[in-house]
Parts: C-alpha cells; structure tokens; sequence
C-alpha cells in the first residue's frame, strides 16, 4: 500500500488533485519500522510508476541480446496487475448512445471494461441501470478497493476520479484542477491503467466534448497497449474523438470497434511477449529496418522492441511472427509503419512544466551570463518527435533573454531519426487541444490561430533549424551551450548509453548544460557531468582531460573531417629545440603541483605528487581535497577559497607535513587562471619543500634562530588559518542568505498578482466546463427517459383512439388535459377545448353538477358511479375516477360516459326482437338506441358496445353508404319513409319514422336490414 501513496500523491500533484480521507489508503510505514516480507515489490513498484518526462513511456528493461536487467536509465517494465486486458472506454457529451452500442455487441470476451463518464458531481448517477439494458455483462458502479474481474462493466460514480492500482479500483475526490486547466478524468484513469496493466491494456474514446482521453491514449501506447477513437462522422460530439484520433491506432463506428476488441481477444497479443523461438525472426526484421533506414535496433531495449512488433502483429490480424516478417517484406507501407511505431513519437509542449521553468529563470541566464552582445547561444535537442520541445525551449529562450534578444544569435537545432516527425515539425502546425499544454499568453504571442488548430509564429520558427540524424551513428553538433536529450537513453542498451553520453560531453562547449528525462541519470559517465539541478535530472559539462575521445564509426568519422576540413600544413605544430628544453627544465626542477577546475577536480597532475597526495579508502575519486594528506587540508582549503574569491594568488607557509619517520614543511601555492578563448577558471596548486630553493617570489631565507619552533605556536598558527577560513564562510553564508531572501520575496510579490489578476478568469472557466459537461449528461439521460416517455405516449394516444367511451381527463384545476374521440363526438369537443374548464361539458348533461361531483371525487379520493339524462334523452352510467400517477400522486380526474340500455330501449328492443329482420332505432343524430338480436348477429357486435354508435360505423362500415344517410336525412325531415334502399349486391334497407314515447326525445328512426343475414351466415 505504501507503493498506492506514494505514485497517487506524484499523479495527484501533476493532475492538481487530492484524496480524500475516506478514500486514502493506510498510512506506509515510517523509516525504521520494521516491514513485511509482503512489501517486498515495494521497489519495483516506486519505479514502476516514475513517470518518464518526454518521448519515451514505460519500457522494458530486459537487454536484448543476455536479458540481463540494466540498473542504469531504464524505464520500468509494465506487467500486467490482472493477468487478462482492461479495456478503459472514456466518453462525455453524446456519449451514451455509443456506448449502449458498443457493449451490446461485446459477448464475453475474458477482457474487463470500465467505463469514465462525464457526470454531474452532485447528482445522482443512473448510468450502470441505462447501461445494464443493453449488454448481457454484469454492469456495476464502480466502488473504493473492488478488484477488477473479467466479463465485468464498472462505471466511474460522479463525484470522483477514478484510479486503478494493483487490480483494484480506487475512488478519489477531486479537490481542484490545476489553474486554467479543466478535469480530465478519462486522462487520469488512462494513465493510471497504463501503470497498472501494462501491454495488456486497451483504450477507447467514444463521442464528447474537449480534449479528455488525448494524452491517456498517448500514454497507453507508449506501454504497448492498443488504442481506438469513435469515427468523429459517428459521433455526436466530435471533440474528444478528434482529438485522439492522432494517438489512435484504429479509428471506427462503435460496433466496429466492439468488433475489434472481440477478434483481439483470441489473439496471441493479449497472452503477452513473444515466445523464444521468435528470436531468427527478430533478427530478420532488425536487417530488414537496418537496410531500408539505416537504423540498427539490436543495440535498443528487446522488451520496448518486441512489445511494438506485437501491437502491429495484432493489429495486422497475423498471429505468427513469420507470417508479419513476410508481410513487412511485401508492404513498404506496413514496414514504414512498423519503423515509426518504434520511433514512440510522443510529446508535448512543456512536458512536465518544472525543468523548463529552471532552464528559463536559472540556466538560460547563466548562460547570458558567459556570452557578449554579438556572440552565438547555441541549443541542440536529440530525439525532438515533432518539434513541441525545440519549440519549448525557444519560448524559454525568448522569455529569459527578453529585449536582449536582439544582442544574440540564437541557433536552436532540432533532430529525429522519423522524416515524417521532421517534416511535420518543420510546418510548425500543431491542434488545437495545445491550449491544455500552453498558456494563453504563449499562444498570443508565440502562436498564431488558423481553422484547424495554431500555428507556430514567424519569430519562433525562425530559431529552430530541424534536420534527420541518427544520435547514435551520426556526427554531433559542437560547442553547445545546452542539450537536451530527455528520454532517449531509456530506450537504449548499457553500451550504447555511454557511447551516446561522450558524444553529447564532446557536443557541449565548457561548462555546458545537458538537460535529460526524469527517469534517466548521467549513469556510469558521472566523471563526465556534474549535478547542477538533481530533481529536474539537469547536469553541467566537465573539463575532463581526454573526455573529447570516444569511438567513432566511419560515418561520424566522415562527418566531422568534412565539418573541419583538412587542417594546413603551417598550422601544425613543430617541435623545436625550445620547447625540448624548456620541458625538460620544468620535469627536473619544477615544483610538484595539479591543475583543477573550480570544482576541484584535478584535470592534470604535474611532477612528483606523491608526498602531498594520496589515495583515500571509498569510491574512486579525482577530488584534489580528498587525495590531499590530513595535514594539509585547512591551509590548502583556505588558500584555494581565498583565490576563488578574490581572483589573486595566494600561499599558506610553514605546513607542517608528516612523511613516514620524517617532518618537514611545505609552502602551498594557489594560482588562479582563466582560459581566454572559453572563459573558463581553473587553479595551478603547487607544493614547495621548504629544504629545496625559495619560489620566486620569496626573499632569501635568513639564518634560523637556534631555538626551534614551539609546538604551541604552530597551532596557534593552523587556529588563526581556521578562524580566517570559518570567517569568510560564515560572510559568503550571510550574503547568499539575503540574496535568496530577496528573491524569495520578490517572487512571493509577483505570484500573488498574478494569482489575484487570472484568478476570476480560471474560476469562472473551470465552473464554465463543469456545468457544460454537467448539462450534457444531463440531457443524455433527459433523452433516453423522453424516448421511454414517447413509447408510453404512443401506446397512450392509440389506447384511447380504440376506446369507444367516451372519456375526459382533467387536472387538479378541473381544466380538460385529454379525451378520447368518442367523447369528442359525444360532446362535440376539439382541440381548441383543451385547458377549458369541466363546465363546458354542461349543455350535454344539464342535470348534473359536473364540477362538485368532479371536486368531491378529486378531495374524497372515492370513485362515483351514477345514473345520468343526457339533454337527448339517452340514459348514460356516469363514472368519475381520481387520476394516480405512477408514484400514486393525484394528478386529477377520469370521467366517462357509459351508455345504459333504458326501459324504453328495453321496450323498443322486445319490440324490435319480434321481427325477423335485423332492425335498428336511430336518433337524430343517427346513432343506435336499440337494436334485435339479428340485427346484433349480422354487425357482430354486443349490445353494450353497440349502443350509442354512429350507424356508418356498424359492421366495419357496412352501412357508411352515403345513399343510405342522404335517405335517413329526408325520411327524418320529411317524415317519408323510403323502400328497397340497395346498398349492395341483393342487399337492401328499408326506413321509416318513429315518434319517441311522450314526445321526449325528439324523432326516432327505424330501420330494417334486408339480405345481410345470407352475409353473416
């Protein structure tokens, strides 16, 4: 669990995140506590998840040729933490239909999904039920420590970052986002699954908004994991998935894509590296790359190799090494694809913002600091991908030098083995999601805005030169104020690190800067550098005698005898007389002495120094104040801080020296000099005996007194030399103190203004996002309840087309909000009606109060049931109901009118029963008041349900003849009754006129049916 602390605390500081107390895991263990055994992988783990800084992601370790682990520069190896894939799906805005149709087509697969949502921080999350409707996976919301299983789908809940770490899943609050950038939680959990799973890992970035998922793809297949973007044609929101496509490796509808994941599933890729037997085939593919590009891999990490062949392998669709050996031989395009993929062009502007910010406010000046108006700043970046870096650095350069940029030639050069990175380099245009990497300011004044993404300026651009080299085989630039070459030895087997680490001291010019990547150390070659900024891994060049020697190849010897040019004749140098024997003078009877740099260490030794110097127990060491003899050391420390600080000779006098049974005193001599071409400091020391000649600068020796010296006053002599050392410490102390106050200071003051003046800005952007995002999700899941709701509607709208009651509903207010088309007829209602009040349906039943029986039934919550007068006269059962909701809440009423069969119709219909004949009474309005059981028979209907209908709609519109009203119409106004009315092939109607009983009513109608019964039959 330490492990879990520590890699969230560094992906926490880097995102701007914390954990919150609920979700830390417990405490490590102090220093000194005693550990288990079980926290034994704690080492291999803190390095498992050091993030490298530039082009290279996490690589194996493994060498290629005797698989022994290199201990120097090497990126961690990712295993996988479950032993089967993980496949993370991130997707925002719109992105819920593509992910219903992904999993619906996954079946189970043996890989696990976990799924990173845009969602509402504060509202509840339904998405694992919306998305458990459609896949046969179990669907759940991901919870703190749940260990990630095979055929499973977890779901980020909202509210927190998800992270994955040993197979578990872990729930992190967020606190803030670092200032101007936005949450990026499908990034966070790309990153911390490429840590966890390794090759085994898969990305998919389906429709949304932003940028989120760019940099985690990114991150995926610099592990060797495999990477898929939604066809931005498919998705409703294009951003994200625009913004991935360049770090994808397949881009596809979402079926596609779950088409993809299923066929990867049965292959050999997912099973991990590439079995022994594979070794010829390695070989032949290094030739093959070899002969068309001229670059040899067999020196480059086998396990960063291997993992990039099987990506293409199972992206090829080919399961056997042979078979992808002949398809790269067959396929310049596979083969040229193939060589870029091993190139990891991967990088960003100020990646891994700190060692820039030095480089800009620390080294760069320093730099400045050597040079004169007129004079060259020169930079050389190695391994530069596409030029975000070079570009960097420029900006930095800029920034530091500010209106002096003028007084400089700035040369900047940039190189890569990939043509195609140069080429897109040299264009200088990069997308638009650089505004996560760059600041607003930058883009203004480095950048300029074009349809599709920004533009490098004309300024920036004209600093960088970009050019194709080979740092391993090529010559390299000289006399190099700065190099920076992140994260390119990782890549690169023990041997070939060292060779590339002389060639870059050779490049530098004296007290050069060489800036590397974070998970990478100047190694075996520390004899070379010395540390000047630990953390952000910056060193500076030693003056190192016979460090300019290394190997070079034939090419790089070519290289640089065409760069100088043969060397005249005049200028080489002669050998006279002289010069013989002005060095054999100096052999003979020059004083015992070293030349050091200013960091002491001796860059050569002169004459005999073996009296004053010798070997101490430890690590081999060059540093004159730990070869010096004990007795030497106040007297020497002191005359060397002395000279260094005030640019002067100076001497210590009567040292006392110890050598073996025999004493005697040395005079110690500090001679400051000054390279004049370069500017660089060294120091002469020289050792005088005292017993031998005086140095030049010494008066002749008078006769001793005979008293010999005291002992007491030699160490009162060494006190005073100690107390004048410890003095000017103690003042260099003070004013490096106030000076670091000062600026301390000052950079408090101009960081709380800037603090102050962006502060609103970034508030107001970050809440800006969270509620666009938020609103999204929203409407996403608003969407899919409209759908449910539209389904419920429809069947709704049909259920009352088919009911042939009339039915009203109305609201809490009494007001109509629906009714079915037979009460529209019943009550001759429109559509106009709607929101009306209950009253308007009155005039048709004069002798009820609608309203307080409709009021009583809303209040009671009791259902009334009663007889009824229609103003026609017809007889109805009048039914009010109370209107529930599903979550039994009262929304309303229900009122409907069920036609009754009264005694008079009872009358008619025992009347109308007598007659053979099918017989119907009509009303005015030609509906049915009673009907025979023939009449019942021939139109197929119950009597309930036939009462009160309209005569054009019996019998499935048997009697909608036209004639047949046209002739109802003027036997009704008439009072003529009509005869043999054909209505069809042998069938007729005959009708005359009846008076309602009592006179109450109004007119009725008779008609009989004549050959309907031969259809019935």
């Amino acid at each position: 669990m330490v492990d879990f602390v520590r890699w969230t605390r560094d992906l926490w500081v880097r995102r701007g995140l914390s954990m919150s107390d609920s979700a830390k895991p417990p405490s490590a263990p102090v220093d000194g506590e005693e550990r288990s055994s079980a926290g034994a992988p704690e080492l291999e783990l803190a390095a498992q998840f050091h993030e490298p800084a530039h082009r290279g992601g996490p690589t194996s370790s493994v060498d290629g040729h005797d698989g022994q682990l290199s201990t120097e520069n090497t990126a961690p190896v990712m295993e996988s933490s479950t032993g089967f894939p993980v496949v993370g799906v991130g997707a925002s805005a719109g992105g819920l239909e593509a992910l219903e149709t992904l999993l619906g087509r996954l079946p189970r697969t043996g890989m696990a999904f976990v799924i990173i949502q845009h969602l509402a921080p504060a509202k509840e999350s339904h998405l694992s039920d919306i998305l458990s409707r459609s896949t046969r996976l179990p669907v759940t919301q991901a919870t703190d420590g749940v260990t990630v299983e095979p055929d499973h789908v977890y779901v980020i809940p909202p509210g927190v970052n998800l992270a994955m770490f040993q197979g578990k899943l872990h729930l992190m609050e967020i606190s803030a986002a670092p200032a101007g950038e936005p949450l990026l939680p499908v990034d966070f959990f790309f990153q911390s699954m490429a840590r966890d799973s390794g090759a085994r890992c898969m990305g998919v970035v389906l429709s949304g908004t932003g940028f989120d998922g760019m940099r985690g793809l990114q991150e995926i297949r610099e592990v060797g994991g495999l990477t898929f973007a939604q066809d931005p044609a498919t998705a409703r929101f294009q951003g994200m998935p625009l913004a991935a496509a360049a770090g994808a490796d397949l881009v596809l509808a979402p079926e596609s894509i779950a088409d993809e994941l299923v066929r990867i599933s049965r292959h050999p890729y997912v099973r991990g590296a590439l079995p022994p037997q594979a070794e010829e085939g390695l070989k032949k593919l290094f030739l093959i790359i070899r002969s068309a590009f001229g670059t040899d891999l067999s020196f480059y990490k086998f396990g960063t190799v291997s993992r990039r062949i099987e990506r293409r392998m199972a992206l090829n669709k080919i399961e056997r090494l042979e078979d992808y050996v002949r398809l790269v031989q067959g396929h310049p395009g596979e083969l040229k694809t193939l060589y870029r993929d091993l190139l990891i062009n991967v990088t960003s502007f100020f990646r891994d913002g700190e060692p820039f910010d030095i480089l800009r406010e620390v080294v760069f000046p320093r730099i400045v600091e050597r040079k004169k108006p007129g004079d060259t700043i020169r930079v050389w970046v190695p391994g530069c991908s596409t030029g975000e870096e070079a570009y960097s650095l420029g900006i930095c350069l800029l920034e530091a030098l500010g209106e002096r940029a003028q007084e400089f030639r700035l040369q900047i050069f940039a190189t890569d083995l990939d043509e195609e990175a140069i080429t897109r380099a040299r264009t200088g245009h990069y997308p638009a999601s650089i505004v996560t990497d760059v600041s607003g300011d930058r883009l203004r004044r480095y950048f300029q805005r074009r349809e599709n993404g920004y533009e490098v300026g004309r300024r920036l651009r004209e600093l960088v030169v970009f050019a194709t080299h080979d740092l391993t085989r090529d010559a390299p630039f000289s006399r190099l104020d700065l190099c920076s070459c992140r994260n390119v030895l990782i890549y690169l087997q023990a041997p070939l690190q060292r060779r590339v680490m002389r060639v870059l001291h050779y490049a530098l010019a004296p007290e050069g800067f060489l800036v590397l990547g974070t998970s990478e150390t100047v190694g075996d070659s520390a004899e070379l550098f010395t540390t000047f900024d630990k953390k952000n891994r910056i060193y500076s060049k030693k003056n190192v005698a016979g460090a300019g020697l290394f190997e070079l190849d034939g090419v790089m010897l070519r290289g640089l005898r065409s760069a100088r040019g043969a060397q005249p004749d005049s200028l080489r140098p002669v050998a006279n007389l002289q010069q013989l024997a002005d060095r054999k003078v100096l052999e003979r009877f020059g004083p015992a002495g070293v030349l050091v740099n200013e960091a002491l260490d001796i860059l050569q030794f002169r004459g005999r120094t073996g009296p004053y110097l010798e070997p101490q127990p430890g690590a081999a060491t060059l540093n004159l104040l730990r070869l010096a003899r004990p007795e030497l050391h106040v007297e020497l420390r002191t005359a060397i801080h002395r000279s260094l600080a005030e640019n002067v000779p100076t001497s210590a006098r009567h040292v006392g020296l110890n050598v073996g049974e025999e004493s005697q005193t040395v005079t110690i001599e500090v001679h400051p000099l000054r390279d004049a071409e370069t500017g660089t400091r060294s120091l002469l020391v020289l050792f005088r005996d005292e017993k031998g000649s005086p140095s030049p600068d010494e008066p002749p020796p008078e006769p001793r007194a005979p008293a010999p010296e005291s002992r007491t006053e030699e160490l009162e002599r060494e006190l005073a030399s100690t107390k004048e050392y410890l003095q000017s410490t103690i003042e260099e102390l003070e004013t490096s103190n106030e000076e670091l106050k000062t600026a301390n200071e000052e950079l408090q003051s101009s960081n709380e203004e800037l603090q102050s003046t962006n502060e609103e800005l970034e508030t107001s952007k970050e809440e800006l996002q969270s509620t666009n995002e938020e609103l999204s999700t929203v409407n996403d899941e608003l969407q899919n309840r409209m759908e449910e709701l539209s389904v419920s509607n429809d069947d709704l709208v049909n259920l009352l087309a088919a009911v042939d009651t009339p039915v009203v509903m109305m609201g809490m207010d009494l007001r109509l909000r629906r009714f079915t088309e037979a009460a529209e007829k019943l009550f001759g209602l429109s559509s106009e009606d709607l929101n009306r009040p209950v009253s308007i349906l009155r005039p048709f039943l004069p002798q009820v109060e609608l309203e307080r029986v409709c009021r009583n039934v809303i209040d009671r919550l009791v259902a009334v049931q009663q007889e009824v007068h229609a103003a026609d006269g017809r007889i109805f059962e009048l039914q009010v109901r109370p209107y529930r909701t599903v979550d039994h809440v009262i929304g309303g009423g229900v009122l409907s009118l069920v036609p009754q069969d009264t005694g008079e119709a009872r009358g008619q219909t025992a009347a109308l029963s007598t007659l053979p004949n099918p017989a119907l009474v009509l009303d005015a309005d030609y509906r049915v008041l009673a009907a025979n059981d023939a009449a019942l028979l021939v139109l197929g209907s119950g009597k309930v349900t036939l009462l009160g209908l309209p005569v054009e709609r019996l019998g499935d519109g048997a009697l909608a003849d036209p004639r047949l009203r046209n002739a109802l119409a003027r036997t009704l106004r008439d009072g003529e009754p009509f005869r043999a009315l054909e209505l069809g092939p042998d069938r007729y109607a005959h009708g005359s006129r009846l008076l309602a009983r009592d006179g109450v009513g109004g007119p009725q109608l008779l008609v009989l049916l004549d050959g309907f019964e031969k259809a019935a039959r």
